[in-house]
């Protein structure tokens, strides 16, 4: 009865730390989701904040979206969020490879 309680005992130590280590997976996901689309100058201002409220209101699969077909700008380019080549930063000389 003992080996049965110690047993589950280590059992559930496992399955908290890996609980613990996906949780943190997670929040490290999200976190850089919200970098990647605030840094990226691909997107308007309004583009950015669809994008932010959705990762927070949905943050996985929001995040994995993001990742996914956000940064690509197919989606971006469906709903019109994504700004024109007039809109965009032009390219500043000297930091593109030749």
């Amino acid at each position: 009865m003992d080996e049965a309680r110690d047993l589950m005992a280590g059992l559930a130590v496992v399955i908290g730390i890996l609980g613990i280590l996906l949780a943190l997976a997670v929040v490290v996901l999200i976190i850089a989701a919200l970098i990647s689309i605030l840094m990226y100058r691909g997107l308007t201002g309004g583009g950015k904040l669809l994008w932010i409220l959705v990762v927070l209101y949905f943050p996985v699969l929001g995040s994995v979206a993001w990742f996914v077909v956000g940064k690509k700008g197919y989606l971006n380019q469906a709903l019109g969020i994504e700004p024109g080549p007039a809109q965009r930063e032009p390219l500043q000389q000297g930091h593109g490879t030749s």
